[in-house]
């Protein structure tokens, strides 16, 4: 009997209540690049996409979320997620991506840091933009109503290269979206000898008057809100070294974060902008899958030749 150890996926929600007198009800997902919600949210990884399979070395994942209004008037405006990041204290922390791979975590000659398990993935068509999402605007939804999606901006759009990694203040000045000096867009670092990306945040921006009607209400529904793509990361397993052979095995990826949505637009110089709740509880997510690396598959391939020869005997 055959086992498989291509891939084992589960991917855990996010869903509490939150701000406003807990009529905020939040749906915060990890997803793998391969996702057929993203594609409704304008964004295609194309080639860049990493999926977990026979000869991984990275993984790619996206933050997604949706917000619905419960327990109050459906009047309440509800124009869909506006913000993401975190409080900077200790009650409600910055945003932390995080993984639990002790593996990744051991150094040698080849590997020389645990930080290198983790990276702000390929978030656009180019390849230039990494981290925080920057896809188009869309006018659809899958549910038919309109969404006018939006790529999300950040202050910290200088450090989006592959390379670029300030390690600046983790304190935000939350108005609601900076968080403090050259972190907008995450850092990576090391918290307990495992790699985290800290302080991801991130606002959606102002649309434009001329490209279609306003953004929908869904607060009027009392419905939820489509998902938003916020965030590409790339988690990397250790390679394959001298002094540790890999083994083929689960690794979870988590989030933390608090999270705005847009209670109200106004149309003002051109541009349908956005007034926003206020900072969300601390939500969470997390996605696990198996990553086989070449060195381990050669060795199950060894294993499983000697195990043929065996049952032909």
């Amino acid at each position: 009997m055959k086992r498989n150890l291509l891939i084992g996926l589960v991917s855990a929600a996010g869903l509490t209540s939150g701000a406003l007198a807990q009529t905020a009800q939040w749906g915060v997902e990890l997803v793998l690049d391969n996702d057929p919600r993203l594609a409704a949210m304008g964004v295609n990884y194309g080639t860049n996409a990493l999926l977990p399979g026979p000869t991984a070395t990275a993984v790619g994942i996206t933050l997604i979320a949706r917000v619905g209004i419960t327990g109050g008037a459906t009047s309440l405006g509800n124009y869909g997620v506006a913000a993401f990041g975190g409080g900077g204290n200790t009650a409600n922390p910055n945003s932390r991506f995080s993984h639990n791979d002790s593996i990744s975590n051991v150094t040698n000659t080849l590997w020389t840091s645990p930080a290198m398990a983790m990276q702000r993935g390929v978030s656009d068509a180019t390849g230039t933009m990494r981290g925080l999402i920057s896809s188009t605007a869309m006018s659809g939804s899958p549910d038919g109503r309109v969404a006018n999606y939006r790529g999300f901006l950040s202050s910290g759009s200088n450090y989006n290269g592959a390379t670029g990694n300030a390690s600046g203040s983790t304190t935000p000045t939350d108005n609601p979206y900076a968080t403090g000096t050259n972190t907008a867009n995450g850092f990576i670092t090391t918290s307990g000898g495992s790699a985290v990306i800290l302080a991801a945040t991130g606002q959606r921006g102002a649309l434009s008057t001329s490209g279609g009607s306003a953004p929908t209400n869904f607060g009027t529904t009392g419905g939820m809100s489509p998902w938003y793509a916020l965030y590409h990361l790339v988690f990397v397993p250790r390679t394959q070294g001298h002094d540790m052979q890999d083994a083929v095995r689960d690794v979870t990826v988590s989030f933390e974060g608090a999270f705005r949505y847009a209670t109200m637009v106004n149309s003002i110089g051109g541009n349908y902008n956005f007034s926003t709740s206020a900072l969300s509880a601390r939500q969470s997510a997390s996605v696990t899958f198996t990553v086989p690396t070449p060195g381990a598959m050669a060795v199950l391939g060894l294993g499983g030749l000697v195990a043929g020869r065996r049952r032909r005997a």
